[in-house]
């Protein structure tokens, strides 16, 4: 009855790799969707230019009022995650079928995704640092440098113009 069961390192290989297959699935489906999203936006609207003008501020405040920017700039972070999990799942899997062949792909995952994550630390360091992704800009900016989270929060509540009077 036990030799039916399933290891536990299979198991968390095959959910890794189907959490993968999920997310990239996810991510294709978002992203068609959101590129209909925009075409309908673009569509050009009858009418003189005022009216015009009108339909596509109307269009554009239903775009930020239903967040479209921020579901677009969670896209590539779902695909990384997905591609994260997909070489965790493949090292397992690597690490299962021959010892020496895995570290080497434990090695290529853990440069790849150092280098990742540097990209990201960079960009609050070195302003003109190319490798931005903007939904985390803010957060990485403000765990790097937290005094300008405090004046931001102070910005929020009224506080800081306490002490701007001062």
């Amino acid at each position: 009855m036990n030799n039916l069961l399933p290891d536990t390192v299979n198991l968390w290989i095959n959910g890794l790799f189907f959490a993968s297959l999920s997310l990239s699935l996810a991510t294709a489906l978002l992203s068609v969707l959101i590129k209909q999203w925009l075409q309908a936006y673009g569509s050009i609207a009858s009418g003189n230019a005022k009216e015009r003008a009108v339909i596509r501020q109307f269009r554009f405040s239903g775009l930020q009022k239903w967040k479209v920017p921020e579901i677009i700039g969670t896209l590539p972070l779902i695909l990384h995650a997905s591609l994260g999990l997909f070489f965790i799942g493949l090292s397992l899997y690597v690490s299962e079928l021959y010892q020496s062949l895995a570290w080497i792909v434990v090695t290529i995952t853990i440069l790849a995704f150092g280098m990742y994550l540097g990209s990201i630390f960079l960009t609050p360091i070195w302003i003109q640092c190319p490798y931005r992704i903007p939904l985390l800009f803010k957060p990485v900016y403000y765990i790097m440098h937290p005094l300008h989270a405090v004046r931001s929060l102070l910005a929020g509540s009224g506080i800081a113009s306490l002490f701007e009077r001062g």
